[in-house]
């Protein structure tokens, strides 16, 4: 396995739909063919192919052509790393009472660039919006409506305290997902 460097935006890509986690998942227990993965995903073959076609464009598959058959694996084992914490937290959403929190909420959360790095600051520390603001350097008006987007799947928490109001992340796992995000694009 080849440890590359990837953009934050090829990541979210790969990792953005269900059906590529679940390809993802299911290359970095064994190398699969189309058929293979489309068979235990319960995917037509078309659609498997496509997803396998994106995510080795995008760099985190490799292919081993054996006439006739191609076998796909994960080029890179971080990628299995990443998916475990994302089902770490997805398990830690429902331990903590949030079973209504889906997989499709969290990576909704982590899908944008801006709410990442909102949710990277606010895992080091509880902030206001002007605080967002200044770490993020996004508008007061974009950076409310991602805390409210936040706040509203249930990744976040508000302490009011007039004049302010202070955010922090509801769900401490959520670092640790980040963390793994971030060794996988090279930010750490």
């Amino acid at each position: 396995m080849t440890l590359c460097t990837y953009s934050e935006e090829k990541l979210s890509r790969a990792i953005s739909a269900a059906s590529r986690r679940q390809i993802l998942r299911l290359l970095a227990e064994n190398e699969l063919t189309v058929n293979e993965i489309a068979a235990k995903n319960s995917m037509s073959k078309s659609l498997t192919s496509k997803h396998l076609t994106l995510l080795y464009d995008l760099g985190f598959l490799e292919a081993n052509l054996q006439p006739p058959y191609k076998y796909y694996s994960l080029k890179d084992n971080r990628l299995k790393t990443l998916l475990e914490e994302y089902d770490k937290t997805i398990s830690s959403l429902s331990s903590t009472g949030l079973a209504e929190i889906q997989e499709e909420k969290l990576s909704r959360a982590i899908s944008a660039f801006s709410r990442r790095q909102i949710l990277r600051l606010l895992a080091e520390k509880e902030s206001t919006v002007t605080e967002v603001v200044s770490y993020t350097k996004m508008s007061k008006s974009l950076a409310s409506r991602h805390l409210k987007l936040l706040y509203d799947l249930g990744f976040l928490s508000a302490n009011v305290q007039p004049p302010f109001k202070r955010y922090s992340l509801k769900i401490p796992q959520m670092k640790t997902l980040l963390e793994e995000y971030d060794k996988i694009i090279g930010a750490t």
